[in-house]
């Protein structure tokens, strides 16, 4: 039976407690860990359904509600707003405390993480200055921005924070982000470019932990982790030896519709990563985990990471 276990830590920011979850089924032998990073406006109750699935398969699946979301800015009475000082290197920061707790109680078995969305930005950053201990990563609906784009966005909220702005939304900014994401779905809801699953989608509307404004400080921490995956220090600093999997669908606007995770999965190849995998899940949009074909998704992750820690796949019916 898989059961559910809620736990605290101090964050790296010094004020906060991260809220982490971890799913455990105590009938099966532990495989492997897996360690989820959830995207930008949503939190890791989201992720239940594909942690119960590892979980059936004798993995241990753990994530965080990161800083300005879920349970973690529920309690610090701010969603959206990450921390005054590093944002995004805080953010890493807190995901190397949960790696090392993780880790500490599961020493001996393989230990993937995957990343959605801004987490796999975190994911990328992460793994290019903190890869020991890691088997493989995933990179779910990530971007594939260009260095001066994201720049603009470090240098624009920087100075917005100046002014003290950075505790405040800013429609200017969301729209930058997020205005066009819609171009090429039927604008039921603003939310449509998430999922071609109508009642996924509701869910996150209706969720009230999803799709809060990000705060300026917000967009200083997603900008700046834009900044540094975008630059040639990145690239270099990869761990050529790690097997990566990149998953996105092709109707991602994130992912400019398979053409900017090309690119970055290209990229990763010419960087000397000698394992890199590319999934291009037709007709599915941003959310591949919450989208008409996520058993598909969680089947293709399963056999990848059994690939790659010494199990035969499985195949798809």
């Amino acid at each position: 039976m898989t059961g559910k276990s809620y736990f605290t830590f101090p964050s790296a920011d010094g004020e906060n407690r991260i809220h982490a979850v971890k799913w455990h089924n105590s009938e099966k032998e532990v495989r492997g860990v897996i360690l989820l990073i959830h995207g930008m406006e949503e939190h890791m109750g989201r992720y239940e359904e594909t942690a119960l699935y590892f979980a059936g398969k004798g993995f241990v699946v753990a994530g965080m509600d990161e800083l300005g979301h879920g349970e973690t800015a529920k309690e610090s009475g701010e969603f959206g707003y990450f921390c005054k000082r590093d944002p995004a290197a805080t953010l890493m920061r807190d995901v190397r405390r949960l790696f090392k707790l993780i880790k500490k109680e599961y020493p001996d078995v393989p230990f993937f993480m995957v990343g959605h969305s801004m987490g796999s930005l975190i994911l990328r950053d992460y793994i290019a200055k903190n890869s020991e201990g890691v088997d493989g990563t995933i990179f779910i609906g990530t971007a594939g921005e260009g260095y001066l784009k994201t720049s603009f966005g470090v240098v624009i909220t920087r100075f917005l924070e100046l002014l003290g702005r950075g505790h405040e939304t800013s429609r200017f900014l969301s729209s930058l982000v997020f205005g066009a994401y819609n171009k090429r779905t039927e604008k039921r809801t603003d939310f449509d470019w998430l999922s071609t699953d109508e009642s996924s989608v509701d869910a996150y509307i209706n969720d009230p932990m999803c799709g809060l404004d990000f705060t300026v400080n917000g967009y200083r921490g997603v900008s700046t982790l834009s900044r540094d995956i975008s630059s040639a220090g990145h690239l270099k600093a990869l761990p050529k030896m790690m097997p990566m999997l990149f998953i996105s669908g092709s109707e991602d606007p994130v992912g400019a519709y398979g053409k900017g995770v090309r690119k970055v999965a290209e990229s990763y190849r010419k960087a000397g990563v000698l394992d890199v995998e590319l999934v291009i899940m037709e007709g599915i949009r941003h959310e591949v985990l919450n989208d008409i074909k996520r058993d598909e998704a969680r089947l293709l992750m399963y056999d990848w990471i059994r690939s790659h820690s010494g199990g035969e796949n499985e195949k798809i019916s």
